[in-house]
């Protein structure tokens, strides 16, 4: 995830680098073996969205790297003490730096057509003139017109005309009339479209053991919640890297009230990284029923499905025409 991310940050998505970086950040495992290395994906985190913070005008994305810088400041002591201060103060500093490009962002003039948007608002300004009356201007308008409307109301065809029940006992009517309609050929029912499906046994991370059928109830609630914006996020990954076929086992955490926490991908891939950060994305924003806390481990299959077609006959295609039979006759014919 994190290769993916320097990819699209060398090619300028400096947005994208950032949600890849954060999601490389959160899967790492929480141990000390990680501090070192979760140091230096902070730190280029925080560059990152210097960038994206200079090359868009946001300040929202220096905000955002402040806020982190600080919180990691003040933890840095805690895990490696005063041995590494001389770390601790480029850490600080670039605080600063994110600091300054935001103050700056913020206080930098807008558009001039903002200016001409709030001086046309204000109401000292004298009214220019009504359009309106200058075109109808000589005009002699009336108020208001009326007209009378007749709407035949009845049926379009008569069901007692002789040629209406002939039309409907025509073989055209009868049983075999998809046959008829349409021109021979295969006709698309549906398109390709992404699917996602649970692949394999759901998994509870600590007792009681896996085959808890309220955690297999539970992942069940969570996909059919989640599996619209799934879909969308296999949509995107499939374009960007090919895979029409993909697996990845996720692991979350389900909280008394619904929501979903802590999610990350443990196995597998959905396309590429960006998919990755997708699904982990609408996962946290995914909320099910009042469920018992539990965490668990969901094996999902990603997958392109159909088209689904179907081959019509028309009439050009019928050598020997079959039998047809009015319009009330739906069974085999009498032997």
């Amino acid at each position: 995830m994190y290769q993916a991310a320097e990819s699209v940050v060398a090619s300028g998505y400096y947005a994208d680098g950032i949600r890849l970086m954060r999601h490389a950040i959160l899967s790492l495992p929480k141990t000390a073996a990680n501090d070192e290395l979760r140091h230096l994906l902070l730190v280029r985190m925080a560059h990152v969205q210097l960038l994206a913070a200079d090359s868009s005008g946001d300040p929202q994305y220096a905000r955002d790297a402040a806020k982190m810088l600080d919180a990691y400041g003040q933890r840095h002591l805690a895990l490696f003490g005063d041995d590494r201060a001389k770390e601790r103060d480029d850490v600080f500093e670039m605080l600063f730096s994110a600091e300054t490009l935001a103050e700056e962002l913020e206080g930098s003039p807008g558009p001039e057509r903002s200016t001409e948007r709030v001086a046309a608002a204000d109401p000292t300004r004298e009214p220019g003139p009504d359009p309106d009356k200058e075109t109808h201007a000589g005009e002699d308008l009336e108020p208001e017109f009326s007209r009378d409307v007749e709407v035949n109301r009845g049926w379009f065809y008569d069901p007692d005309d002789a040629r209406v029940r002939a039309r409907l006992n025509a073989p055209s009517s009868g049983a075999f009339n998809g046959l008829m309609l349409t021109a021979g050929g295969d006709a698309v029912l549906s398109g390709p479209r992404p699917m996602v499906r649970r692949r394999g046994k759901v998994e509870r991370v600590g007792p009681p053991p896996p085959e808890d059928r309220d955690v297999v109830r539970l992942a069940r609630a969570i996909l059919q919640a989640s599996r619209p914006g799934l879909r969308e996020c296999y949509r995107g990954a499939a374009a960007r890297s090919g895979e029409l076929e993909t697996t990845a086992t996720v692991e979350l955490e389900v909280h008394d009230d619904g929501s979903l926490h802590d999610v990350r991908v443990i196995e597998g891939d959905v396309g590429d990284g960006l998919g990755d950060a997708c699904v982990i994305e609408h996962l946290a924003k995914t909320k099910v029923a009042r469920r018992t806390a539990a965490r668990m481990r969901i094996p999902l299959f990603f997958f392109y499905d159909g088209p689904q077609t179907m081959y019509e006959w028309g009439r050009k295609d019928l050598r020997k025409p079959p039998r047809y039979y009015d319009v009330g006759s739906f069974g085999d014919p009498p032997e």
